[in-house]
């Protein structure tokens, strides 16, 4: 009998001023992947890398949301800085409209899990 492997679908999100932290949870999932061993894999997508510009009657955002399948994720990983990100259509940004669907998911059946994190400057706490 061949291998059961399970693949876990971790959606990483955010606007583009997190980008380099979107690539830093990318490139840690990787290492988790290589040295963690066993049958599961943790396999990430991000908008910037898993979505391609095409028309969607909801405008570039709807494709997004078509192509993330963010209610078929076991996880969401939303990373805020400065900025929320683009308005959408309906008013809300990207980002937000991810995060809403996984948290109504998560509310529905328990999947995804959403986890929120804000890259936020020392100096801003600080108060400087």
């Amino acid at each position: 009998m061949p291998d059961q492997w399970m693949h876990h679908k971790v959606v990483i999100v955010g606007p583009s001023d997190v980008s380099q932290e979107r690539k830093i949870v990318e490139e840690a999932i990787g290492y988790l992947n290589r040295t963690m061993g066993g049958r599961e894999w943790l396999v990430p997508v991000t908008w910037d890398t898993d979505s391609y510009p095409r028309f969607h009657p909801e405008g570039p955002q709807g494709a997004i949301n078509e192509i993330l399948k963010i209610t078929e994720a076991s996880a969401v990983v939303a990373i805020f800085s400065s900025r929320l990100g683009t308005p959408t259509q309906n008013g809300e940004n990207g980002t937000e409209q991810e995060l809403r669907q996984a948290c109504d998911s998560w509310k529905a059946k328990g999947l995804p899990v959403p986890m929120i994190y804000f890259n936020v400057d020392e100096r801003q706490i600080a108060g400087l």
